[in-house]
């Protein structure tokens, strides 16, 4: 019973972390709408490439930096690491 009390706890802190209580840190980031609106390089992007473009600046938020690695990206992305590089032309630009 006190270990799974000692897991529970670890998993509120983990929690907590990342909303960013513990750390002071803010628990969102700002988007503003109208800048992405008036990006080229973002209204150029599928919907599908918006959606991966915002879920890594959700991870980027969260853990601190985005991984370098396609293979990681992609398994972050929940697709195949062929679709992410096929998707990805954006990035770097």
């Amino acid at each position: 019973m006190l270990d799974r009390t000692r897991q529970e706890a670890k998993q509120d802190l983990t929690t907590e972390r990342r909303r960013g209580v513990a750390t002071g840190k803010s628990p969102a980031y700002q988007w503003y709408p109208k800048d992405a609106d008036t990006d080229e390089t973002y209204r150029l992007m599928s919907y599908e490439q918006q959606g991966m473009y915002r879920a890594l600046l959700d991870h980027q938020w969260l853990e601190g930096s985005i991984p370098s690695d396609p293979k990681t990206l992609a398994a972050l992305l929940r697709v195949n690491v062929r679709r992410f590089r096929r998707l990805s032309t954006w990035v770097g630009t």
